[in-house]
């Protein structure tokens, strides 16, 4: 079992909040951080590489998992503002991940984005829309379209979407 990894996509310092971004997710405390926290969780090198290069130049604290087991880890661990999730991994789809994630105390938003190959998926986005995901999208991903549904979706955790001072 490997950790999940979590990295600050810019040069910026990691947080304003005292937590240092190495740290794991279930070992920071509570208080409220400058960054958003977001967690990425694809089996697929590509789409991740695609997801984090459209959050790469904003001010988010970003994890990465690999699959459906360590993400629901994570959640678990709390301390998390968003998943993105894809809809198919390996160990537990995306699907499963909101359904298991509702039963923890107070989850994270999850989006939920499929590969966009057909009629399966839009009954797979069907089914975690009514698991409880935040938001749905098909890729390809329009930036736009994209980076509204996660300023809605950290609203819904923590307010608005504000830029940090420097």
């Amino acid at each position: 079992m490997r950790p999940v990894t979590t990295f600050v996509p810019s040069s910026r310092s990691p947080s304003r909040g005292g937590s240092s971004p190495s740290t794991p997710p279930n070992q920071r405390g509570h208080e409220r951080h400058d960054k958003y926290r977001i967690l990425v969780v694809s089996g697929h090198l590509t789409e991740r590489r695609q997801w984090l290069s459209l959050l790469g130049e904003r001010d988010f604290l970003i994890s990465v998992a690999d699959n459906g087991k360590e993400a629901l880890r994570a959640i678990q661990g709390g301390d998390l503002d968003l998943v993105i999730a894809a809809v198919m991994m390996p160990e537990m789809d995306g699907i499963e991940l909101v359904r298991l994630a509702r039963t923890v105390g107070e989850p994270p938003p999850i989006i939920v984005v499929a590969r966009g190959r057909g009629t399966p998926d839009h009954a797979f986005l069907r089914s975690a829309a009514l698991a409880g995901a935040t938001a749905t999208y098909t890729q390809p991903l329009s930036a736009q379209d994209f980076l509204a549904g996660i300023r809605t979706a950290l609203a819904l955790k923590r307010g608005p979407w504000t830029k940090p001072q420097d």
